[in-house]
């Protein structure tokens, strides 16, 4: 035991200073030297998953499980690898391992997990409906930037990094793994004069009516690093702006027709007008 603690201790010096590869063969060694320690599979097992190389990194925690059936960090983590796979017999297994009710089936997972922020690659965060411990859908119309789309499904970590208030409660932020399935939904931009809050309200009304989403982007706040990976500070949530007519405004549809016809309904029902696009 005394060996392997050593390697794995090489090991995770050798990982934090990002010589991977030298620190895998420690992992490997230190797991040899002591064949009923879980820690170096799972250690692997997490070096694989940060490189997103899905199917070791199951196979490493699958083998850290053996040796501690109990092992969380490594249940889990088997979960995500398992996910990524679309392996929904041994995600399913992991989960419930994890003490999650998940239901009998061969496909994926449908669960109804909550609403919950999901920082992207690009780091904007988006809110999704979470189907699975680690999948979530994007309901947000995410700035074209990100490279995110309306609908598109998203793999993500477990650890919780941050935190963000809805509906009156603080939930957890988590970080974005892959995307495992893109939307046929794009982000059309636009600008328009309203009377007030209500006729936003109304076009996001409407556009979810007609299956697509709508979101003003004008309340998209950018935050500082501090706040973004913790709970927004005081300053952040006490940043009152006047009230503006003029709005950016966004709607995730799959064609312009779709679009068009919600903002002609729209028009219609509140009076509001749409300016043209700024240069």
């Amino acid at each position: 035991m005394e060996r392997a603690e050593r390697l794995n201790a090489v090991a995770m010096d050798l990982d934090e200073k990002g010589w991977f590869r030298e620190a895998e063969l420690k992992y490997l060694e230190a797991a040899e030297a002591d064949p009923c320690w879980a820690a170096p599979l799972f250690n692997l097992g997490l070096l694989a998953k940060r490189e997103r190389r899905w199917k070791e990194s199951l196979e490493f925690n699958l083998r850290a499980i053996e040796r501690e059936e109990r092992h969380e960090g490594a249940l889990w983590n088997a979960g995500i690898a398992a996910t990524a796979l679309s392996d929904w017999v041994n995600a399913r297994k992991a989960w419930r391992a994890c003490g999650v009710q998940v239901p009998d089936g061969v496909g994926p997972i449908d669960l109804d997990l909550g609403v919950v922020p999901i920082r992207t690659a690009g780091q904007e965060v988006v809110w999704c409906r979470r189907v699975d411990p680690a999948r979530a859908v994007i309901l947000s119309v995410p700035f074209a930037e990100s490279e995110r789309r309306f609908q598109d499904v998203l793999l993500h970590d477990g650890a919780p990094n941050g935190s963000r208030w809805y509906g009156g409660k603080e939930v957890p932020v988590f970080d974005e793994l892959e995307v495992l399935q893109e939307s046929s939904f794009v982000a059309y931009s636009i600008r328009a004069k309203v009377r007030g809050p209500a006729d936003v309200q109304a076009l996001a009304e409407l556009a979810g009516e007609a299956g697509l989403a709508a979101e003003d982007w004008t309340t998209v706040k950018v935050l500082c690093k501090a706040c973004s990976e913790g709970l927004p500070h005081k300053h952040h949530l006490e940043e009152a702006t006047p009230w503006k007519s003029e709005r950016h405004l966004a709607i995730a549809a799959r064609e312009d027709a779709e679009v068009d016809a919600v903002l002609d309904r729209w028009i219609a029902q509140t009076g509001a007008e749409t300016l043209a696009p700024e240069d």
